[in-house]
């Protein structure tokens, strides 16, 4: 997998903007962990993720890839803004999935969506986790369908813009939800606070834009 590195970096330039450190590597551990983390410059990663199926080993190194732009170039204020940098990396994972004959975005959103609301009542909204749910499932895929439902409210040029210009912005520096709402209506040129705040902070999953016909599941206690 180390010669796909170069596609997976220019890949999310494309989407992000240029890397923004100046090297990067990754350390295959020998372990049986099932933990791969990043740090600036180097996703560590546990050998049995690059095993299997290789569209799933791809994911986890865009994964891990991803955070560099969110997460280590810009960083979060507080731990409810977790939603930003594991939202984004799984996001992007999950595309990079689609465009490379893996399980299609939209269906892995709509299975998001369809569980949102059980996740909303069992591990809080994407940005107000409790102490004990911050590496929940909320905090991945149903933080990505946030993202995901910000670009289908705006599109996704205007979406590419608002991500490059967040990266850009804020490279080197820490910022919170807030920042990102008051960028992404900056960007957009209309108020996305009413609806950004619905999704990150509402007991309630909200319709998804342009998806009349998905539906949240009911909620099991």
């Amino acid at each position: 997998y180390r010669s796909l590195t170069p596609e997976h970096l220019a890949w999310l330039e494309q989407r992000l903007g240029p890397y923004p450190f100046r090297r990067y590597g990754v350390l295959v551990g020998d372990t049986e962990l099932p933990v791969a983390l990043e740090t600036q410059s180097l996703s560590v990663v546990p050998k049995d993720d690059l095993l299997g199926d290789r569209v799933d080993a791809e994911r986890n190194l865009v994964h891990e890839l991803t955070h560099h732009w969110a997460g280590d170039s810009v960083a979060i204020r507080r731990w409810s803004d977790l939603w930003r940098i594991e939202g984004h990396a799984r996001f992007y994972e999950r595309l990079y999935s689609d465009a490379h004959g893996g399980v299609s975005l939209d269906d892995a959103m709509r299975d998001a969506y369809e569980q949102h609301d059980q996740w909303r009542h069992d591990d809080g909204a994407p940005a107000e986790p409790a102490a004990d749910t911050l590496f929940k499932v909320m905090r991945y895929d149903g933080s990505a369908l946030v993202l995901y439902a910000l670009r289908e409210k705006v599109g996704a040029a205007v979406f590419e813009r608002i991500e490059k210009s967040w990266v850009s912005t804020y490279r080197g520096r820490a910022a919170g939800t807030r920042d990102f709402i008051d960028l992404a209506s900056r960007v957009a040129k209309q108020d996305l606070k009413p609806f950004l705040t619905a999704w990150l902070h509402g007991p309630r999953t909200p319709p998804m834009p342009g998806r009349p016909d998905w539906r949240v599941e009911p909620v099991e206690d």
